[in-house]
């Protein structure tokens, strides 16, 4: 199992939301964080704007924050990650990309942002997925603006037997931001975790079928 975790334009509820994510990997999951790629800003545990980094916890726990960033949030080094792990994916194994930060519409197409270089269209983005090779499962799950764009292409190139995308908005509408988390990553990792960000229960449960899976 395979997780790449992406966010470049970052903000602070950004980076919270890798960490929740990257924890419940981790933690419930039993993911090895070898296995966790992290693209965050400018290949730092960082945000642009308030808070000041130095000063900073992740407020689900008040404690120091645990991810590993290995790349910066730009789409080179996505590219470069998925050239890798065209490498290695095998037939029985599955991957989850989350991507996080910001997103827009240049009148045609989708796109992430990036911390620098160019943004990611859906249509670039999808390509390089296209390149991987056959393998049983993925999950996307996008966070910012404008990301149910993405939705048709990625089930139109994945190369997974199986593939399952969530986004946080349709193509041309925006997405919710917050303080410490972004609404609609927060809640979905939440269901993943089986209870918030911060360690609290859920209003409701997530296995509605009672059979042990989300």
């Amino acid at each position: 199992r395979y997780a790449v975790l992406y966010s470049g334009a970052s903000n602070y509820r950004h980076v919270n939301d890798l960490e929740f994510l990257w924890r419940t990997l981790v933690d419930e999951y039993g993911f090895a964080p070898a296995d966790i790629q992290v693209l965050n800003y400018d290949g730092a545990v960082k945000w642009s704007g308030a808070p000041a980094v130095a000063a900073a916890t992740w407020p689900g726990d008040s404690t120091a924050y645990r991810m590993k960033v290995t790349g910066p949030g730009t789409r080179a080094a996505f590219e470069a990650t998925l050239g890798s792990l065209a490498t290695k994916l095998k037939a029985p194994d599955a991957l989850l990309i989350h991507v996080n930060n910001h997103g827009g519409h240049d009148g045609t197409s989708s796109y992430i942002c990036a911390h620098s270089g160019p943004d990611y269209t859906a249509p670039d983005f999808t390509a390089r997925l296209a390149t991987l090779p056959a393998y049983r499962d993925l999950m996307v799950v996008m966070e910012q603006c404008h990301s149910g764009g993405f939705n048709d292409l990625v089930v139109e190139k994945s190369t997974a037997e199986k593939t399952t995308f969530a986004a946080a908005a349709t193509e041309h509408r925006s997405s919710i931001g917050g303080a410490h988390f972004d609404p609609f990553a927060r809640d979905w990792i939440a269901a993943m975790a089986r209870n918030d960000a911060y360690g609290g229960a859920l209003g409701s449960s997530p296995d509605t079928s009672g059979e042990g899976k989300v």
